[in-house]
């Protein structure tokens, strides 16, 4: 079978090689002359230097109050600093959420080991909030880690709450 142009519809040649195509119309950009594309062109340009008369300033040295707030120790502290307060945050709406009497129910369910690893990943708390933690029933729990995530502050990175679910598949309370 002969070649087919699917551009003008002629037989003899490809539409990658039809003179009638509007690429072959267009003119290069590396030239400007009309029949080829720039990939193709046998003139290449050479940058031409521009002429700027304004000789390079070097950036001036941040300010002193500028470079302590930019400089890594800085950093580093602000960031202990942030998780301090978060850590304080959080403690202290596990310190509000504790019912003043402790569960005495035999029946209750202790929390689980991975419902305790998510709250380590996720939140900042201290030891002595851990230690409180560590006390809750399943339900509870789940009540705490809703409150946490509601009210609470996580640690600063981005987690989807919606990727781990903590709620007890035997208890389902409302939360």
């Amino acid at each position: 079978m002969p070649l087919h142009c699917l551009h003008c519809h002629r037989s003899g040649h490809s539409i990658s090689s039809c003179p009638s195509h509007p690429s072959r119309n267009r003119l290069c950009w590396s030239c400007g002359q009309p029949g080829h594309r720039a990939a193709k062109c046998s003139y290449h340009r050479t940058p031409t230097p521009t002429n700027n008369k304004e000789p390079h300033v070097p950036p001036s040295p941040p300010s002193p109050t500028l470079s302590s707030a930019h400089s890594h120790d800085s950093d580093v502290s602000m960031r202990s600093d942030d998780l301090s307060n978060r850590e304080a945050h959080n403690d202290q709406l596990i310190v509000d959420f504790i019912p003043p009497q402790p569960n005495t129910d035999p029946n209750a369910k202790p929390i689980t080991g991975r419902q305790r690893r998510l709250l380590n990943r996720l939140f900042p708390i201290s030891d002595e909030a851990r230690t409180i933690t560590e006390t809750l029933t399943s339900a509870s729990y789940d009540r705490l880690y809703a409150t946490l995530r509601n009210k609470g502050k996580a640690f600063p990175f981005s987690f989807s709450f919606a990727s781990e679910s903590v709620s007890s598949s035997s208890h389902n309370d409302p939360v």
